[in-house]
């Protein structure tokens, strides 16, 4: 059985996802004389219309460049997994995985059912077509391509602190690892990987351990940036699925927690090594909620690994109790995962972030 996960409401009404700039570029295949397959890649916002209810919801997903895969959702909850798209001239056709809305079910009573979706792309335009499901089910779908699809793709956009609904921090580093543990002790780990630079979308896998309350496992699907309304690339949107579970969510790029700092003006880093801690450990740590309300010059605390007056001799500080053979086994995450100054609720979150803060900076490094 796979069920329904929907970690935000009405995504596409919200401005936290403004699938709303469609662009034209592209025109319909031109005639020739033989059969030109048809190109459904791109950013698509629109409607889906229900037969049997006479009811219009508004929808948005993502086709991949020439990849048959595609990811849907529309405001009243329902998830479809498109596979195998193709066709020639304009013409497509696809199998279709839905997924009923959380607590709902289709006709037959089932959550998951299977159907097909026929229609015609006019390339970087329009899609529009039919969908019928096994279930008894049809409808059909009217989409515009959104531009925002031009914005490429660079695991540049998607690194930092990302917030999502349940109020969970992920960590994405520069080359798309991600991380995650919430207070609960569910840890996440994943890769972000670049499908083609040229366009926005992304493949996205994640692995789910520990005691997640049941939703343990393996996990891909698909991801796209957009902007909150002001910022661009700081929304991150992505639709994931086992044989159990999918979600559909929005995160948000948070903001450099600094702490009222302000910017560091001491000496450069010296070589690259220390360049990276400086990005990857030193920045993070050194707010005053985190270890920066000790271990500074203003404070004197020893050893002063976060101090702002010198980010190299912070550096030559930190070599002290951080093990950059085995980040997990430093003395400093021994110390934070035992409750020593954690910034959250559950020490053992404290021990896994800083053991990924240690490990982006060895490997950022050299």
């Amino acid at each position: 059985m796979v069920r329904s996960v929907t970690r935000f409401k009405l995504i596409f009404i919200l401005s936290a996802v403004g699938l709303s700039a469609c662009g034209g570029g592209g025109g319909g295949n031109s005639a020739g004389t033989g059969p030109v397959p048809t190109n459904a890649g791109g950013i698509w916002e629109g409607s889906t219309f229900d037969d049997r209810t006479g009811l219009t919801f508004q929808a948005a997903g993502v086709v991949t460049e020439n990849s048959g895969d595609g990811r849907f959702i529309n405001e009243n909850g329902i998830q479809f997994v498109l596979s195998g798209i193709s066709g020639n001239n304009g013409a497509i056709s696809a199998t279709i995985t839905a997924i009923a809305p959380f607590g709902s079910t289709f006709l037959d009573g089932t959550v998951l059912t299977l159907g097909t979706l026929t229609g015609n792309v006019v390339e970087r335009q329009s899609l529009q077509g039919d969908w019928s499901l096994n279930t008894g089910e049809t409808g059909s779908v009217t989409m515009g391509f959104d531009s925002n699809y031009y914005e490429g793709s660079d695991l540049s956009r998607t690194e930092g602190l990302w917030l999502d609904p349940f109020g969970t921090t992920w960590d994405t580093s520069p080359t798309g690892e991600m991380f995650s543990q919430d207070s609960f002790g569910c840890v996440a780990n994943g890769q972000i990987s670049i499908i083609d630079q040229s366009y926005n979308a992304y493949d996205v896998a994640v692995t789910l351990s520990g005691p997640c309350g049941g939703i343990e496992g393996n996990y891909n699907g698909l991801a796209v940036t957009d902007t909150d309304g002001a910022t661009a690339n700081n929304v991150f949107v992505l639709q994931i699925n086992n044989n159990e579970f999918i979600f559909t969510e929005a995160w948000s790029k948070m903001a450099p927690n600094t702490g009222g700092l302000g910017p560091y003006t001491g000496p450069v880093a010296r070589d690259a090594e220390v360049l990276s801690f400086q990005q990857e450990f030193w920045a993070n740590a050194r707010t005053p909620d985190r270890c920066g309300n000790c271990h500074n010059e203003a404070v004197g605390q020893l050893p002063m690994f976060v101090r702002n007056d010198d980010v190299n001799f912070a550096y030559d500080a930190a070599l002290t109790v951080v093990d950059t053979a085995q980040p997990a086994s430093s003395r400093i995450v021994e110390k934070v995962a035992g409750g020593h100054n954690c910034w959250v609720a559950d020490p053992a979150v404290c021990g896994a972030i800083m053991t990924t803060w240690i490990e982006n900076w060895v490997g950022g490094g050299g």
